[in-house]
C-alpha cells in the first residue's frame, strides 16, 4: 500500500502528489515523548510528517524547517498549545495542515504567509478555533484571522 492511498483512506482525501509513494514519518503514539522527534539526519527528504498524542504544548518553529520537500503535516490529539507564525517558513510546498483535536490557543502571525500551495487547513476541536478549510484561499486565512 502506498502513502497516497493510506491517507486517502485515513482522511477521505487525496493530497496531489506526482508519484505514488512519499518518504514519510508517522508516530502513532508520541505520548511518551516531550519533545518533537528530531529527523532530520535520518530521513533528510521527508515529504509527509503524521505524529498522533505528542506530549508537547508548544513548538519553536524549527521542527520542520530542515525539510524543504514537506506538503503533508499533521500533529493531533495532543496537549498542543502553541504554534508560531513562522512554523511552516522553510516549506513551501506545503498542501495539507492538520491540527485536529489538540489544545490550540495561539497561532502566531502571518502563520500563512510562504503557503500558497496550501489547500487543506484543519484546526478542528481545539480551544481557539474548530474550523476546517479547503481550496479557497480566504477561506484558509479566515481560520486564523
Amino acid at each position: 500500500m502506498t502513502v497516497k492511498f493510506w491517507l486517502q483512506f485515513m482522511d477521505g482525501i487525496w493530497v496531489e502528489k506526482p508519484t505514488m509513494t512519499w518518504s514519510f514519518f508517522y508516530i502513532y503514539d508520541a505520548s511518551h515523548l516531550p519533545f518533537f522527534p528530531r529527523t532530520e539526519n535520518f530521513f533528510p527528504n521527508l515529504e509527509a510528517i503524521f505524529i498522533q498524542r505528542i506530549n508537547i504544548t508548544a513548538l519553536s518553529g524549527d521542527e520542520v524547517a530542515p525539510f524543504e520537500n514537506l506538503f503533508f503535516f499533521r500533529l493531533d490529539f495532543s496537549p498542543l498549545e502553541r504554534i508560531p507564525g513562522n512554523f511552516f517558513d522553510s516549506n513551501p510546498l506545503m498542501q495539507h495542515i492538520d491540527f485536529w483535536m489538540n489544545n490550540i490557543k495561539h497561532v502566531g502571525a502571518n502563520f500563512l504567509s510562504n503557503l500558497p500551495l496550501l489547500n487543506i487547513l484543519d484546526f478542528t476541536n481545539n480551544y481557539c478555533v474548530n474550523r476546517v478549510a479547503s481550496d479557497d484561499a480566504a477561506e484558509i486565512q479566515s481560520l486564523i484571522d
